[in-house]
């Protein structure tokens, strides 16, 4: 990540990102890779400013020029535009979604991405996310939420060869023998295309057994194939 040169934290700067822990009560380590900045020159303005002495820190260093502080704006710019790229690639599958699911996938990127950015990828707010956030899970919700976890479990019984990416007759068995009800076949076909469990099928293994058997005539044998599933 592009950072900004030290020459160039100018006193608002710092107050700004201060108030930017402070007042929203975001974490340092958020807000520096918000600001690209790095966590230690945070941290040490937060500590600054709470002791009353944030005016004084840089000092000792000279003002940025004009020319500095313009490449300063335009490396953060840069710095943006690459991690919002990348972002995209990862929400790229939700951008036709409702706005629940883009909550959902908001809330799984929140500890590898700035909040904000994500919210402006999707096309939702912020404050409506963090509504969603205090809502208690609906009875779909929950639904999914054991699903999930029974479909984990029925992958480790069959030895990792359901496909959980799709809907799989044999999985919803599984996960039907275990004890668990669900309201309908859509409810396991819907957990299953999902697959936020991130787990995968494995394929399993063949081998061939050739087994020679004489038949009694001359000069003659019979070869037996058997073929074993491990």
């Amino acid at each position: 990540m592009e950072r900004i040169p030290k020459a160039t934290y100018t006193p608002e700067f710092r107050a700004e990102a201060v108030k930017l822990v402070e007042l929203t009560g975001m974490s340092v380590a958020k807000a520096a890779e918000r600001l690209s900045i790095p966590k230690s020159s945070l941290s040490n303005w937060v500590r600054a400013a709470r002791a009353g002495k944030l005016q004084q820190v840089g000092e000792q260093q000279r003002a940025p020029t004009e020319l500095e502080m313009e490449l300063a704006l335009a490396r953060r710019e840069l710095a943006e535009v690459k991690q919002e790229r990348n972002l995209l690639k990862t929400v790229c599958g939700v951008l036709r979604e409702g706005i629940p699911v883009k909550y959902a996938q908001i809330h799984r990127l929140r500890h590898e991405h700035s909040v904000a950015a994500i919210c402006r990828l999707l096309d939702v707010s912020e404050s409506g996310y963090y509504a969603w956030r205090k809502r208690p899970p609906s009875p779909r919700a929950r639904v999914d939420a054991r699903l999930e976890l029974e479909i984990k479990a029925a992958h480790e019984r069959t030895r990792r060869t359901t496909v959980p990416s799709d809907y799989s007759p044999s999985l919803q068995t599984t996960v039907f023998v275990s004890g668990f009800i669900a309201s309908s076949e859509f409810a396991v076909s819907r957990a299953c295309a999902a697959n936020r469990s991130g787990v995968s099928a494995s394929r399993r293994t063949r081998s061939t057994l050739c087994l020679w058997r004489r038949t009694g005539l001359p000069g003659s044998s019979r070869r037996m194939r058997l073929t074993r599933c491990g």
